[in-house]
This record gives structure tokens, C-alpha cells and sequence, in this order.
């Protein structure tokens, strides 16, 4: 496993509100990327048949998503 250390040149996000996808398209290249990223580095996406058939609906445009929940800590 390889361990992702936040450094002052790259602090952890802590608000993504300005960084959203501008289509539907962009979200879905997003997660594509973020998945491969994760295999890359070693780690699985376990998901279940329940899991995997919401993911269908959204894809489809059959269910809408929820918005990222951020966290603001202040400075």
C-alpha cells in the first residue's frame, strides 16, 4: 500500500465546492480516472449488487447524486 502524505506544496482539500465538474460527462471521466488511480496504487473498490445498480440508475440519468459533503476548518 502506498501512503499519500499532504505536504505544505500539496495541502489535503478540505472545500471542493469551486472544483465541480462542469457536465455530467467531466463527473463521469472524474470517477473513471479516480478508480483507475486506486487500482493503480493497489487498492480495490468493493461495491455491492445494490452499490452497482444505483451507479447504473445515475449513469442513466435515471437517479440524481448527492453532493460532495465538505468540511471548512477554519485557519
Amino acid at each position: 500500500m502506498i501512503e499519500i502524505t499532504p505536504t505544505a506544496e500539496h495541502p489535503l482539500p478540505f472545500d471542493l465546492s469551486a472544483d465541480r465538474p462542469k457536465t455530467h460527462a467531466d463527473s463521469i471521466a472524474i470517477a473513471a480516472n479516480t478508480a483507475d488511480l486506486i487500482d493503480q496504487l493497489g487498492g480495490s473498490i468493493d461495491f455491492s449488487e445494490e452499490d452497482e445498480a444505483k451507479a447504473r440508475a445515475l449513469i442513466k440519468g435515471e437517479a440524481k447524486g448527492e453532493e460532495p459533503k465538505t468540511v471548512s476548518i477554519p485557519a
